[in-house]
């Protein structure tokens, strides 16, 4: 149910998108709301999240591991923000696929770097646009969808990530 409220927030937030970058931000957001309803997403509680190793060992990188990326999409979800002429969410995506296969790296990390990058575009396009302060909120808000996606819905990911590119040594 919380869940809910918080979609029917953003929902209310995504009016409008950028006339100057030609950003479909609202197109954006019900693609996302569509395919997270659609395959029906489990919320795992953080603290199940993260990979440990039996008392003595550590999680080590599987040597001449090929880190893999799949887009903006898991669970047979793939947004391509290009087509919203949003390609710089692509990367973000990309960057964060490689930082849950990394085995340094915690959850909570990859998720707010995932969450910097996005936001770093948005102030961007803001700045070389000139978008007003509404303009803005859609695009921040896409991004807090994004994140609570990733935060509530990418466990899976990210444990299969882990045991695909670690070991416990």
């Amino acid at each position: 149910m919380k869940f809910l409220v918080i979609i029917s927030i953003c929902v209310c937030s995504l009016a409008a998108a950028s006339v100057k970058k030609n950003i479909d931000i609202e197109l954006a957001y019900k693609l996302l709301v569509k395919e997270i309803v659609k395959k029906n997403g489990k919320i795992i509680p953080k603290a199940d999240c993260e990979m440990t190793c039996p008392a003595g060992t550590f999680l080590t990188q599987i040597p001449d591991h090929n880190f893999s990326t799949n887009g903006c999409g898991s669970y047979n979800i793939n947004i391509d923000f290009s087509v919203l002429n949003m390609q710089e969410f692509n990367g973000c995506c990309d960057v964060h696929d490689v930082c849950y296969e990394k085995c340094s790296e915690t959850k909570k990390s990859c998720d707010g770097s995932f969450e910097n990058c996005l936001m770093g575009h948005c102030d961007q396009w803001a700045i070389e646009a000139n978008w007003n302060s509404f303009q803005k909120l859609t695009c921040t808000s896409v991004v807090k969808f994004m994140i609570i996606a990733v935060e509530n819905l990418g466990c899976t990911a990210y444990k299969s990530s882990k045991e695909a590119a670690c070991l416990c040594q």
